[in-house]
Protein backbone atom coordinates (compact mmCIF):
# COMPACT_ATOMS: atom_id res chain seq x y z
CA UNK A 1 0.00 0.00 0.00
CA UNK A 2 1.38 3.40 -0.95
CA UNK A 3 1.90 6.02 1.72
CA UNK A 4 -0.40 9.05 1.91
CA UNK A 5 0.84 12.61 1.44
CA UNK A 6 0.63 13.19 5.21
CA UNK A 7 2.62 10.02 5.91
CA UNK A 8 5.37 10.96 3.43
CA UNK A 9 5.51 14.45 4.96
CA UNK A 10 6.03 12.88 8.39
CA UNK A 11 8.80 10.58 7.08
CA UNK A 12 10.62 13.55 5.56
CA UNK A 13 10.30 15.58 8.75
CA UNK A 14 11.67 12.72 10.84
CA UNK A 15 14.74 12.04 8.70
CA UNK A 16 15.69 15.23 6.85
CA UNK A 17 18.15 16.56 9.44
CA UNK A 18 20.18 13.34 9.42
CA UNK A 19 20.15 13.04 5.63
CA UNK A 20 21.33 16.62 5.15
CA UNK A 21 24.58 15.83 6.96
CA UNK A 22 25.54 14.50 3.52
CA UNK A 23 27.29 17.45 1.79
CA UNK A 24 26.29 16.05 -1.60
CA UNK A 25 22.55 16.43 -0.85
CA UNK A 26 20.87 19.76 -1.64
CA UNK A 27 17.14 18.98 -1.70
CA UNK A 28 14.44 16.55 -0.58
CA UNK A 29 10.99 17.14 -2.08
CA UNK A 30 7.70 15.37 -1.55
CA UNK A 31 6.24 14.91 -5.04
CA UNK A 32 3.43 12.89 -6.58
CA UNK A 33 4.37 10.24 -9.15
CA UNK A 34 1.49 9.30 -11.50
CA UNK A 35 2.19 5.58 -11.08
CA UNK A 36 3.65 5.22 -7.59
CA UNK A 37 1.82 7.89 -5.63
CA UNK A 38 3.68 10.16 -3.18
CA UNK A 39 7.46 9.73 -3.11
CA UNK A 40 10.53 11.73 -2.07
CA UNK A 41 12.85 13.15 -4.71
CA UNK A 42 16.46 13.64 -3.60
CA UNK A 43 18.61 16.18 -5.42
CA UNK A 44 22.37 15.66 -5.27
CA UNK A 45 25.36 17.41 -6.80
CA UNK A 46 28.66 15.88 -7.90
CA UNK A 47 31.09 17.04 -5.26
CA UNK A 48 34.29 15.39 -6.51
CA UNK A 49 35.74 13.66 -9.56
CA UNK A 50 35.44 10.21 -7.99
CA UNK A 51 31.66 10.53 -7.80
CA UNK A 52 31.55 11.76 -11.39
CA UNK A 53 33.35 8.60 -12.54
CA UNK A 54 30.65 6.35 -11.04
CA UNK A 55 28.19 7.15 -13.81
CA UNK A 56 24.97 5.18 -13.92
CA UNK A 57 23.05 7.03 -16.64
CA UNK A 58 19.51 7.07 -15.27
CA UNK A 59 20.64 8.76 -12.06
CA UNK A 60 22.47 11.56 -13.84
CA UNK A 61 25.88 10.05 -13.17
CA UNK A 62 25.43 9.27 -9.47
CA UNK A 63 24.19 6.12 -7.76
CA UNK A 64 22.17 6.28 -4.57
CA UNK A 65 24.78 4.13 -2.84
CA UNK A 66 27.73 6.38 -3.72
CA UNK A 67 25.69 9.46 -2.87
CA UNK A 68 24.65 8.13 0.55
CA UNK A 69 20.96 8.63 -0.17
CA UNK A 70 18.86 5.51 0.56
CA UNK A 71 16.42 4.30 -2.09
CA UNK A 72 13.75 3.88 0.62
CA UNK A 73 12.98 5.67 3.86
CA UNK A 74 11.10 4.03 6.72
CA UNK A 75 9.36 5.28 9.83
CA UNK A 76 7.71 3.34 12.64
CA UNK A 77 4.54 4.92 14.05
CA UNK A 78 3.74 4.91 17.80
CA UNK A 79 1.47 1.91 17.11
CA UNK A 80 4.43 0.05 15.49
CA UNK A 81 3.10 0.41 11.95
CA UNK A 82 5.98 0.66 9.48
CA UNK A 83 5.67 3.43 6.93
CA UNK A 84 7.89 3.32 3.83
CA UNK A 85 8.43 5.66 0.91
CA UNK A 86 10.54 5.34 -2.24
CA UNK A 87 13.33 7.85 -2.84
CA UNK A 88 14.24 8.88 -6.39
CA UNK A 89 17.64 10.38 -7.17
CA UNK A 90 18.15 13.41 -9.38
CA UNK A 91 21.35 15.26 -10.18
CA UNK A 92 20.92 19.01 -9.74
CA UNK A 93 22.99 22.17 -9.43
CA UNK A 94 23.79 23.83 -6.15
CA UNK A 95 20.87 26.04 -5.13
CA UNK A 96 21.58 29.72 -4.55
CA UNK A 97 19.73 32.89 -3.67
CA UNK A 98 18.69 34.94 -6.70
CA UNK A 99 19.12 38.55 -5.65
CA UNK A 100 19.66 41.21 -8.23
CA UNK A 101 7.44 41.79 -9.12
CA UNK A 102 8.29 43.74 -11.06
CA UNK A 103 10.88 46.39 -10.30
CA UNK A 104 14.55 46.17 -9.31
CA UNK A 105 15.33 47.25 -5.76
CA UNK A 106 18.57 47.46 -3.79
CA UNK A 107 20.02 48.57 -0.49
CA UNK A 108 21.76 51.94 -0.87
CA UNK A 109 24.98 50.42 0.54
CA UNK A 110 25.11 47.53 -1.96
CA UNK A 111 23.89 48.93 -5.27
CA UNK A 112 25.79 46.36 -7.35
CA UNK A 113 23.36 43.66 -6.18
CA UNK A 114 19.61 43.81 -6.64
CA UNK A 115 16.40 41.86 -6.15
CA UNK A 116 12.71 42.17 -6.92
CA UNK A 117 10.00 44.25 -5.34
CA UNK A 118 7.22 41.79 -4.58
CA UNK A 119 3.54 42.43 -4.08
CA UNK A 120 1.66 44.46 -1.54
CA UNK A 121 1.37 42.95 1.93
CA UNK A 122 -0.81 45.64 3.54
CA UNK A 123 -1.58 49.36 3.73
CA UNK A 124 -1.62 50.96 7.18
CA UNK A 125 -1.97 54.66 8.06
CA UNK A 126 -1.03 55.73 4.56
CA UNK A 127 2.04 53.47 4.34
CA UNK A 128 2.39 50.57 1.90
CA UNK A 129 4.19 47.44 3.12
CA UNK A 130 5.66 45.33 0.31
CA UNK A 131 7.25 41.87 0.20
CA UNK A 132 10.81 41.03 -0.78
CA UNK A 133 13.59 38.79 0.62
CA UNK A 134 15.91 39.13 3.59
CA UNK A 135 18.94 38.65 1.33
CA UNK A 136 17.72 41.34 -1.09
CA UNK A 137 17.90 44.11 1.55
CA UNK A 138 21.34 43.18 2.94
CA UNK A 139 23.70 46.12 3.55
CA UNK A 140 27.47 46.19 3.11
CA UNK A 141 27.93 44.68 6.60
CA UNK A 142 25.92 41.61 5.59
CA UNK A 143 22.97 42.66 7.76
CA UNK A 144 19.30 43.13 6.97
CA UNK A 145 18.84 46.15 9.20
CA UNK A 146 15.50 47.76 10.06
CA UNK A 147 15.42 51.35 8.79
CA UNK A 148 17.97 50.95 5.99
CA UNK A 149 17.00 52.93 2.86
CA UNK A 150 15.90 50.97 -0.22
CA UNK A 151 16.05 52.35 -3.76
CA UNK A 152 14.49 51.38 -7.05
CA UNK A 153 17.01 49.96 -9.49
CA UNK A 154 20.44 48.48 -8.99
CA UNK A 155 23.88 48.92 -10.45
CA UNK A 156 27.14 50.74 -9.90
CA UNK A 157 25.82 54.30 -10.32
CA UNK A 158 24.48 56.09 -7.22
CA UNK A 159 20.69 56.48 -7.36
CA UNK A 160 18.95 59.80 -7.81
CA UNK A 161 16.64 61.16 -5.12
CA UNK A 162 13.69 60.21 -7.31
CA UNK A 163 14.75 56.54 -7.06
CA UNK A 164 14.16 56.43 -3.30
CA UNK A 165 11.53 53.81 -2.46
CA UNK A 166 11.36 53.44 1.31
CA UNK A 167 12.88 51.63 4.27
CA UNK A 168 13.37 48.11 5.53
CA UNK A 169 10.45 47.63 7.92
CA UNK A 170 10.69 43.99 9.04
CA UNK A 171 12.86 40.94 8.30
CA UNK A 172 12.84 37.22 9.00
CA UNK A 173 15.53 34.62 8.30
CA UNK A 174 15.00 31.18 9.84
CA UNK A 175 14.50 27.53 8.85
CA UNK A 176 11.41 28.37 6.79
CA UNK A 177 11.70 31.95 5.56
CA UNK A 178 13.97 34.43 3.81
CA UNK A 179 11.66 37.44 3.91
CA UNK A 180 11.45 41.18 4.42
CA UNK A 181 8.94 44.00 4.19
CA UNK A 182 9.65 47.45 2.78
CA UNK A 183 7.60 50.42 3.96
CA UNK A 184 6.88 53.27 1.55
CA UNK A 185 4.53 56.14 0.85
CA UNK A 186 5.43 56.12 -2.80
CA UNK A 187 2.75 55.21 -5.33
CA UNK A 188 4.12 52.05 -6.95
CA UNK A 189 2.79 50.06 -9.87
CA UNK A 190 3.26 46.67 -8.23
CA UNK A 191 2.11 44.84 -11.33
CA UNK A 192 4.17 45.99 -14.28
CA UNK A 193 3.69 42.56 -15.89
CA UNK A 194 0.33 43.52 -17.27
CA UNK A 195 -0.73 40.15 -18.67
CA UNK A 196 -2.61 39.32 -15.46
CA UNK A 197 -1.92 42.40 -13.35
CA UNK A 198 -5.49 43.58 -13.14
CA UNK A 199 -6.64 40.16 -11.95
CA UNK A 200 -3.92 39.52 -9.32
CA UNK A 201 -3.82 40.19 -5.62
CA UNK A 202 -0.68 39.58 -3.56
CA UNK A 203 -2.53 40.44 -0.36
CA UNK A 204 -5.09 37.66 -0.96
CA UNK A 205 -3.32 34.37 -0.22
CA UNK A 206 -4.16 30.76 -1.07
CA UNK A 207 -2.45 27.46 -0.35
CA UNK A 208 -0.13 26.26 -3.17
CA UNK A 209 -1.84 23.74 -5.44
CA UNK A 210 0.54 20.91 -6.39
CA UNK A 211 0.39 19.94 -10.06
CA UNK A 212 -1.02 23.28 -11.22
CA UNK A 213 0.71 26.12 -13.05
CA UNK A 214 2.07 29.10 -11.11
CA UNK A 215 3.25 32.52 -12.31
CA UNK A 216 5.64 35.23 -11.22
CA UNK A 217 6.90 38.62 -12.38
CA UNK A 218 10.61 39.19 -11.67
CA UNK A 219 13.03 42.07 -12.17
CA UNK A 220 15.27 39.97 -14.43
CA UNK A 221 13.16 37.43 -16.30
CA UNK A 222 9.80 39.21 -16.20
CA UNK A 223 6.64 37.16 -16.46
CA UNK A 224 7.26 33.39 -16.39
CA UNK A 225 5.38 30.30 -15.31
CA UNK A 226 6.03 26.75 -14.16
CA UNK A 227 4.19 23.87 -12.51
CA UNK A 228 4.19 23.49 -8.72
CA UNK A 229 5.95 20.16 -8.07
CA UNK A 230 5.92 20.11 -4.27
CA UNK A 231 4.65 22.04 -1.27
CA UNK A 232 7.16 20.32 1.03
CA UNK A 233 10.77 20.64 -0.09
CA UNK A 234 13.77 20.80 2.23
CA UNK A 235 16.68 22.48 0.48
CA UNK A 236 20.26 23.54 1.13
CA UNK A 237 20.87 27.07 -0.20
CA UNK A 238 24.17 28.94 -0.62
CA UNK A 239 24.83 32.65 -0.88
CA UNK A 240 24.33 33.73 2.74
CA UNK A 241 26.90 35.58 4.87
CA UNK A 242 27.60 32.39 6.85
CA UNK A 243 27.53 30.14 3.76
CA UNK A 244 24.84 27.50 3.20
CA UNK A 245 21.54 27.37 5.07
CA UNK A 246 18.85 24.67 5.31
CA UNK A 247 15.24 25.67 4.55
CA UNK A 248 12.23 23.42 5.23
CA UNK A 249 8.63 23.28 3.94
CA UNK A 250 9.43 25.19 0.74
CA UNK A 251 7.35 25.33 -2.44
CA UNK A 252 9.18 23.81 -5.43
CA UNK A 253 8.25 24.76 -8.99
CA UNK A 254 9.74 24.02 -12.37
CA UNK A 255 12.58 26.43 -13.21
CA UNK A 256 11.05 29.88 -13.74
CA UNK A 257 13.61 32.39 -12.47
CA UNK A 258 17.03 33.95 -12.92
CA UNK A 259 19.42 35.90 -10.70
CA UNK A 260 17.64 39.09 -9.66
CA UNK A 261 14.16 37.56 -9.42
CA UNK A 262 14.38 36.99 -5.66
CA UNK A 263 11.45 38.65 -3.93
CA UNK A 264 8.91 37.89 -6.66
CA UNK A 265 5.44 36.86 -5.60
CA UNK A 266 4.26 33.45 -6.83
CA UNK A 267 0.65 33.42 -8.09
CA UNK A 268 -1.80 30.64 -8.91
CA UNK A 269 -5.34 30.64 -10.22
CA UNK A 270 -7.85 30.83 -7.38
CA UNK A 271 -9.98 27.69 -7.96
CA UNK A 272 -12.90 29.30 -6.15
CA UNK A 273 -12.96 32.32 -8.47
CA UNK A 274 -12.85 30.83 -11.98
CA UNK A 275 -15.84 32.66 -13.39
CA UNK A 276 -15.25 32.23 -17.12
CA UNK A 277 -12.89 33.13 -19.99
CA UNK A 278 -10.94 36.29 -19.24
CA UNK A 279 -12.28 36.40 -15.68
CA UNK A 280 -9.69 34.21 -13.95
CA UNK A 281 -8.55 35.52 -10.55
CA UNK A 282 -4.94 34.96 -9.42
CA UNK A 283 -3.93 34.80 -5.76
CA UNK A 284 -0.52 34.78 -4.09
CA UNK A 285 0.88 31.56 -2.64
CA UNK A 286 4.68 31.97 -2.44
CA UNK A 287 7.69 34.27 -2.18
CA UNK A 288 10.52 33.35 -4.58
CA UNK A 289 13.99 33.30 -3.02
CA UNK A 290 16.24 30.63 -4.57
CA UNK A 291 16.76 28.31 -7.50
CA UNK A 292 19.00 26.36 -9.84
CA UNK A 293 18.82 25.36 -13.49
CA UNK A 294 16.05 22.78 -12.88
CA UNK A 295 13.85 24.19 -10.11
CA UNK A 296 12.81 27.41 -8.37
CA UNK A 297 11.99 27.64 -4.66
CA UNK A 298 9.55 29.83 -2.76
CA UNK A 299 8.60 30.46 0.87
CA UNK A 300 5.02 29.48 1.69
CA UNK A 301 3.25 32.85 1.83
CA UNK A 302 0.35 31.63 3.95
CA UNK A 303 2.79 30.44 6.62
CA UNK A 304 4.84 33.64 6.28
CA UNK A 305 1.84 35.91 6.77
CA UNK A 306 1.21 34.35 10.18
CA UNK A 307 4.72 35.42 11.25
CA UNK A 308 4.32 39.11 10.41
CA UNK A 309 3.67 41.13 13.59
CA UNK A 310 0.85 43.65 13.89
CA UNK A 311 3.33 46.39 14.80
CA UNK A 312 5.81 47.19 12.02
CA UNK A 313 8.53 49.82 11.66
CA UNK A 314 7.20 53.11 10.27
CA UNK A 315 9.70 55.87 9.41
CA UNK A 316 9.37 59.01 11.58
CA UNK A 317 8.23 62.29 10.08
CA UNK A 318 10.98 63.88 8.07
CA UNK A 319 12.25 60.54 6.77
CA UNK A 320 9.27 59.67 4.61
CA UNK A 321 9.24 59.96 0.86
CA UNK A 322 6.26 62.30 0.52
Amino acid sequence: MTASKEEVDSILKAQEDVLFKNPNLVKLSVIEDPHRGWIIEAGVVSVDEELQKRALGDTGGLSQETSFVPSQLDLATPSNVKLSVEVDLLQVDKISTQARYGDKISNFAVLSSYGTLGGLQDVKNGFAYMYTNWHVVLNDAGEARIGDPIFLGGGAMPPADTDFLGYVSWTLLDDNFDAALIVSRRAIDLYRCLSISQRSDAAAIIKPIVGKQAYKCGATSGWTNGKVRSDNSTIKVGGYPEGERLFKKQIETEAMSQAGDSGSILFQVDPTRETGPGQTIYRACGLLFAGDSKFTYHNNLEDLKSKIPDSLFTPPLGLTND
